[in-house]
């Protein structure tokens, strides 16, 4: 268990730093991209559960089991799913570890139903209704952060909408500007079973001058719930399969605006715009220190996340 946690650790150690400054700094708070990857909904028959998921500064507790935060024995640390109009319909108790500082894993749960107060065994509670709800992250001081998402029905299925839809990071490794480029983001098919699209991305600045790509002749299979994609960025070369890969130096070292445009089959599936200042990427909207804690994105020190432009 020691040896996965410092696994752990170092994969998310990019979550520590971010728009906020040093990590001791920031109030109780969950990881987005952790957030996006753990909820999830079942599109066969609409069960919904939460996967493991990183949590950032905590506050200390002590447990009489091996989790600090255990239901019984433990400090308490609990998600409320509930709907728009405030109506509980299910707890879940973790059980959570302590990572590297300032970071811990919220792994498993104890599920109850609210509205029968028994137990909802299994990890997995039906969510079948169509309409607007929320989670609630809770500790015994209070609520430290809200997730919103929405319920959809089609004859494909059910289907989870809300922040997968607008949000991916531009991502260089370590903040190192001579590591590649990469944009990462959430992709499903909201249709019936799997379905493989051919994408393109590429970043232009303001004059409309394409400074990187995506790889050429790539398709990826999209299943019906949400899954991250990761993109390598490339210099465009004309007539090759590809050229080396875009260093985030070469992005940073003129200042200005720029947009992330990618398409999907062919048509436009979205635009990301954001800008370079003082050589470095721009932080936005919930990603800006000082926004509210309880929707704040915390992206780390090597990750700047983007909010796809409304049409």
């Amino acid at each position: 268990m020691k040896k996965l946690s410092i696994v752990l650790a170092f994969a998310i150690a990019g979550l520590v730093l971010g728009g906020r400054g040093m990590a001791q700094e920031q109030p109780p708070g969950l990881t987005f991209s952790g957030v996006l990857n753990a909820v999830k909904l079942s599109s066969a028959d609409g069960q919904f559960r939460i996967e493991k998921i990183q949590a950032l500064s905590l506050p200390e507790a002590k447990g009489t089991t091996s989790s600090p935060y255990a239901p019984d024995g433990g400090g308490k640390l609990w998600t409320i799913l509930k709907k728009a109009d405030g109506t509980e319909l299910y707890r879940f108790d973790w059980y959570a570890e302590k990572l590297e500082p300032p970071l811990w894993l919220l792994g498993t749960y104890k599920a109850k139903d609210l509205r029968t107060g028994k137990d909802a065994g299994g990890g997995q509670v039906p969510l079948t209704e169509p309409g607007s709800y929320v989670l609630e992250f809770c500790l015994e001081s209070g609520k430290f952060y809200t997730f919103p998402l929405t319920v959809s029905k089609t004859d494909a299925g059910y289907f989870l909408d809300g922040d997968w839809e607008n949000w991916g990071y531009l991502l260089y490794a370590g903040a190192n500007p001579e590591e590649g480029l990469q944009f990462k983001i959430w992709l499903r098919n909201k249709g019936v079973g799997e379905k493989t699209v051919r994408t393109k991305l590429e970043i232009k600045d303001a004059a409309g001058k394409v400074l990187c790509t995506s790889r050429p002749d790539t398709s990826q299979t999209l299943g019906q719930e949400w899954n991250r994609f990761a993109f390598d960025l490339i210099s465009p070369m004309e007539g090759t399969s590809g050229g080396a890969y875009f260093k985030a130096k070469d992005l940073l070292a003129n200042d200005g605006s720029y947009v992330l445009r990618m398409e999907m089959d062919g048509q436009l599936y979205g635009e990301w715009p954001f800008s370079v200042a003082d050589h470095k990427l721009n932080y936005v909207g919930r990603t800006v220190g000082g926004s509210d804690p309880l929707t704040f994105i915390a992206g780390g020190k090597d990750a700047w996340w983007y909010e796809k432009k409304k049409p």
